[in-house]
């Protein structure tokens, strides 16, 4: 056996070993099932892209346990950078600026706006998390600039809306 080969099946062992435990840690924190099992495939994805590191340490258990916590400040440092944007929209504004996930008082806006825009999430957060040009969404998604233009005002409603109720 090689040694990449032993490499990969030290990790495949502790991915089995660890997950259940990792998931539910990280769904304490982030409180929703999607993103913690998110934050836990980024933590073993590091691992599978660093496994002289994981598996060289004293404690791999606890490489891993550290990784995850830093996806988990990742996520939630991305959910507060996109309630930002979508409060923005509430308001008007268009001015971004990065607060800490305590400071944007954490509601979980990005979860609840994907549920009020459906089919349009996707193409609203191309346009605003991504920053892609309407021409090179309306290209991935197979519409006229037009109707990109059209969905994406229609979505920015309907999250003001949604956000004027709550």
């Amino acid at each position: 056996m090689s040694t990449t080969d032993d490499q990969n099946t030290q990790i495949d062992n502790l991915f089995r070993e660890m997950h259940d435990s990792l998931y539910a840690y990280a769904a304490a924190a982030l409180k929703n099932s999607a993103l913690a099992e998110e934050a836990v495939q980024d933590a073993f994805v590091i691992a599978c892209c660093k496994p002289e590191a994981l598996l060289s340490s004293p404690n791999p258990r606890g490489w891993l346990v550290k990784t995850l916590k830093y996806s988990i400040f990742a996520i939630r440092k991305s959910q507060s950078q996109m309630n930002l944007l979508l409060l923005s929209l509430r308001t008007g504004s268009r001015r971004q600026t990065t607060v800490s996930a305590s400071e944007a008082g954490y509601i979980d806006l990005l979860s609840l706006c994907q549920n009020c825009l459906n089919d349009d999430f996707e193409l609203f957060m191309r346009v605003a998390r991504d920053q892609c040009s309407m021409l090179e969404v309306a290209e991935e998604f197979g519409l006229s600039v037009e109707a990109c233009k059209k969905r994406v005002q229609r979505a920015r409603k309907k999250i003001k809306n949604f956000l004027d109720e709550i």
